[in-house]
């Protein structure tokens, strides 16, 4: 569902070991999502939100990774966070949809936002660890020959 993943996966954590009245220095991204914040402030924390970095689009890097998609033979791409979705449909528009690499998404969040850009999600991790991430490029992948 909306809003689940990503700082929000630690509100289950947060709720049952903050005291409700406990006071919070969150520092995030200056477009950052509020809903862990909004439930943190909803159970009576008191939080202190600073944009502490903004994250810019690289449009060189954004070049570069359609020269690649278009260019190389690759298997998979690990999406690891909902903006992240957003920079790879922006880089695969002009990417034949043969020719896509698998989707991976590290959590529910970002495999989210790649159906919103209308990308497929070919796995999705069950938690962002690494022996998920790995799980979920065999699903996607399945059974490949060594090359």
């Amino acid at each position: 569902d909306a809003g689940t993943g990503g700082a929000l996966s630690l509100w289950p954590e947060l709720k049952r070991r903050l005291a409700a009245d406990g006071v919070v220095f969150f520092p995030r991204a200056k477009d950052g999502r509020p809903e862990l914040v909004e439930r943190l402030r909803e159970s009576g924390m008191h939080c202190r939100l600073i944009d502490a970095y903004e994250q810019v689009e690289d449009q060189d890097a954004v070049r570069a990774a359609k020269a690649m998609y278009e260019k190389e033979s690759l298997d998979a791409v690990v999406v690891t966070s909902a903006r992240r979705a957003q920079v790879l449909a922006k880089t695969l528009t002009a990417v034949a949809p043969a020719i896509r690499p698998k989707i991976v998404a590290i959590g529910p969040s970002s495999a989210q936002e790649l159906q919103q850009c209308s990308l497929p999600v070919d796995a999705c991790a069950t938690t962002p660890t690494p022996k998920d991430i790995v799980a979920a490029l065999v699903e996607a992948l399945g059974a490949m020959e060594p090359t």
